[in-house]
């Protein structure tokens, strides 16, 4: 935000914040220039282009102070899914805390990520439950012509910014997201300005009037200004709602219930947008987020948004990004109560393991693997990979990951290979436990596109020495799902192909009876 040294200056300089069309416009009302109406028919509609260009480059918009980048985003769904935008893009920050070994943080008072409040007047909701949640709220506002504003609570790292992302792109509408904690006051209302009514009258050298003039408050050309394409509207995200300046806070409050800045018809929100807001909850960074209130309550649908690994792990699969071995790393329950998430207020660390800090630490892997042409993971040094998640998740989770990854990179593409020709020989890992297994059963069934229905059979007959059911027949739905190919028919066949298939199966059917389940 640049200081405003000489404010009547400031006012006229048609290049500064609000200033531009709106006191140019004023300019030529006085003198009688009929093409100002012409000219704000088109920066109005015109605003999603300007404020793309403010945006990038940083004029017009409020700064994040910390990196420098503006701290007012839009993502719109024509430049490809918003979630998967957001993710190339993150604004967010790590929330500032103080650095300390993250051994030491263990031994400190751990912050649950459920609902810690008197009463539990506030509900838990799971990712999903917050999306649809998001969908129904932009549905009825759509349909009804109003909505209730959205609070979600969380820990820090939880991915809420990219939930909100994931309602925006499943909707298909735009995203402005707002890091509210870097707005000054006049960000979010404006800059005042005077508009003369009636000149002072001066005769014969003396003042007779001094004349009528009004301030006008003049909002941020940031905000929506329309309904956009198809009449759509879109999404309005206030991050870090509680950490904001008071003023700004009570400027947002009354924005969040009415849609409206400044005096009666200064600004009123577009009908077809709907606000969502987050924040940290106090017992996340005791004394930094202001304790909601009834005037906080009464504006919003309060919810606490908490992660579930189940839900993590299977979006992770998805990214295209995120290694398959972390997924599986989380199929250990210890590994989910010790390295999902670990927060502490009392004893607290720059690094600490969240959903946020395993996502963009597997994302930044991929991207070295790719950049230097390696075929995965296994090519690259276990020291290398340690420091890219000990940046995000701290030292303890990422030793325990690269543990967990050292156990499989002793199974090289030459052993996962000698498993497909040679499965009654092929080595066998020495660690049999079920996140190990899935991690090199997917790893085996990438090791090579196209497998046939010989290698295949191959694989069910390695994996059957392991002597695992639980595994088995994971790995043999797994197969199943990916290449539905192989499934065996009931019918007795001659056909060589089909035999195998058949054989494939019993192989599963056999283990299940020597459980006693089948």
């Amino acid at each position: 935000m640049r200081k405003v040294a000489n404010f009547n200056q400031f006012k006229e300089d048609p290049d500064l914040i609000n200033e531009g069309w709106i006191g140019d416009f004023s300019k030529k009302v006085k003198s009688g220039v009929k093409s100002a109406g012409q000219k704000i028919k088109s920066v109005v509609s015109g605003w999603i282009d300007q404020l793309k260009k403010d945006i990038q480059s940083g004029k017009n918009v409020p700064i994040n102070k910390k990196t420098g980048k503006p701290a007012v985003k839009l993502y719109l769904p024509e430049d490809g899914p918003i979630d998967k935008q957001m993710a190339s893009d993150k604004m967010g920050l790590q929330e500032d805390v103080n650095e300390s070994s993250d051994k030491t943080r263990r031994a400190g008072t751990r912050v649950p990520l459920t609902w810690t409040g008197a009463g539990g007047d506030v509900r838990d909701v799971r990712v999903g439950e917050v999306t649809q949640d998001i969908i129904d709220s932009y549905l009825v506002k759509k349909e009804e012509g109003w909505s209730k504003a959205i609070f979600i609570f969380g820990a820090p790292g939880i991915g809420k910014t990219q939930t909100v992302g994931q309602a925006a792109t499943k909707l298909n509408v735009p995203l402005l997201v707002w890091d509210v904690q870097f707005f000054m006051p006049e960000d979010f209302l404006g800059i005042p300005s005077k508009v003369d009514v009636q000149e002072p009258v001066i005769k014969d050298g003396k003042l007779v009037s001094i004349g009528k003039g009004v301030t006008r408050q003049n909002p941020p050309a940031w905000l929506p200004q329309d309904n956009g394409e198809d009449d759509r509207g879109g999404i309005i995200f206030m991050d870090e709602l509680n950490r904001a300046n008071e003023a700004v806070q009570n400027a947002l409050l009354k924005f969040v219930q009415s849609g409206e800045i400044g005096s009666e018809g200064t600004y009123k929100l577009p009908d077809k947008w709907i606000i969502v807001a987050a924040g940290n909850r106090p017992e996340d960074v005791p004394g930094r987020v202001t304790e909601p209130d009834t005037s906080f309550s009464d504006r919003f649908e309060i919810k606490n948004l908490v992660p579930q690994v189940e839900d993590w792990t299977e979006w992770a699969k998805q990214t295209g990004y995120i290694l398959p071995e972390l997924a599986y790393f989380f199929s250990n329950e210890e590994n989910q109560e010790d390295h999902f998430h670990y927060l502490t207020t009392d004893v607290q660390s720059l690094n600490f393991p969240s959903p946020r800090g395993w996502s963009e630490a597997a994302r930044k892997l991929n991207s070295l693997v790719k950049i230097n042409g390696l075929k995965d993971w296994r090519e690259m040094d276990l020291n290398k990979i340690k420091n890219i998640f000990h940046d995000s998740v701290g030292p303890v989770s990422s030793q325990a990951f690269v543990d967990f990854l050292k156990v499989l990179k002793e199974f090289t593409r030459e052993d996962m290979e000698d498993m497909i020709k040679n499965p009654a020989k092929a080595k066998m890992m020495a660690r049999k436990e079920i996140p190990f297994l899935y991690s090199l059963g997917e790893s085996a069934f990438k090791i090579k596109p196209n497998l046939t229905n010989q290698e295949l059979y191959n694989l069910i007959e390695y994996f059957s020495r392991y002597n695992n059911l639980e595994f088995l027949a994971w790995f043999y739905k797994y197969v199943l799902d990916r290449v539905p190919s192989f499934r065996a028919s009931n019918k007795k066949s001659e056909d060589p192909e089909e035999i195998l298939k058949q054989k494939a199966a019993a192989i599963v059917a056999n283990k299940s009876r020597e459980e006693g389940i089948a």
